[in-house]
């Protein structure tokens, strides 16, 4: 019976940094530490999906950040607009 061995983070993580920045394939890279070529493909997807998602959070704060900012400014101009409408034309309530 195929017993599955577990592979040691450390070793994860440095067949991963060499995927992502070797020159060399996944295939190639894959047959040399001995390991499929699917298996380095899924460590480096998780990897990129990890560390993406920390970006993705800070661009999402600074999203709503600036969606703020913006309802407020939307608010002003809208205040200014009817000051200036009932300044000019008393007869607007």
């Amino acid at each position: 019976m195929y017993k599955r061995s577990k592979c040691e983070p450390e070793f994860k993580e440095q067949a991963v940094s060499l995927a992502l920045n070797s020159q060399l394939s996944q295939t190639q890279i894959s047959e040399e530490l001995g390991i499929s070529q699917s298996l380095l493909s899924r460590w480096v997807r998780e990897h990129r999906a990890r560390y993406e998602r920390g970006s993705d959070s800070e661009e999402l704060v600074r999203l709503w950040r600036e969606n703020a900012r913006l309802k407020r400014e939307c608010a002003f101009l809208r205040k200014a607009a009817d000051y200036f409408a009932h300044a000019s034309n008393p007869r607007i309530k």
